[in-house]
């Protein structure tokens, strides 16, 4: 009777682990995906990725393209990356391995990571960063800036040249 009941049990708690989902494990794969994160009925961000990975809380995109958009729903840049993670509940994104920004007035970011904090609208980097603008180069190691790129603070290591 022990044994039999010991087996029960024993059944119960693999057949009900059989349904539940890892959290490692994406509830859905899509590829050719567009998001759209809007404030107040306004475009802040469009993202469009080649494929993507749904999780509970995050979304996880491969060989993306994001644009970044103003209050009055004009483009002011792009952000292309290799990969990264869209953050639902806030709308915050990382953008991970080769990470370019390029704005509407010709300036270029170069990075291997970055996030954007889409309440502040701020792009923030820790990694080594490269910024081409007006014809000249500035290096450094990490950053925060608007989407535009007009109000850059490096954070340290910087350095420059004329292009």
């Amino acid at each position: 009777m022990r044994y039999l009941l010991l087996a029960s049990i024993l059944l119960f708690l693999a057949c009900s682990k059989r349904g539940e989902k890892k959290e490692t494990e994406s509830q859905e794969v899509l590829r050719g995906v567009r998001i759209t994160e809007t404030r107040l009925g306004k475009k802040s961000w469009e993202l469009f990725a080649r494929r993507v990975e749904e999780f509970r809380d995050t979304t996880r995109v491969y060989d993306f393209v994001l644009y970044f958009y103003d209050e009055k729903g004009s483009k002011t840049s792009e952000l292309w990356a290799d990969s990264g993670v869209v953050f639902q509940d806030k709308g915050d994104m990382k953008a991970l391995g080769k990470v370019r920004v390029y704005t509407q007035e010709g300036d270029t970011l170069y990075t291997t990571s970055l996030r954007w904090m889409e309440r502040e609208k701020k792009i923030i980097s820790e990694s080594p960063v490269e910024i081409h603008s007006r014809g000249r180069v500035l290096y450094g190691k990490g950053l925060i800036s608007d989407a535009r790129l007009s109000n850059v603070e490096i954070l340290g290591k910087i350095r420059g040249k004329s292009e």
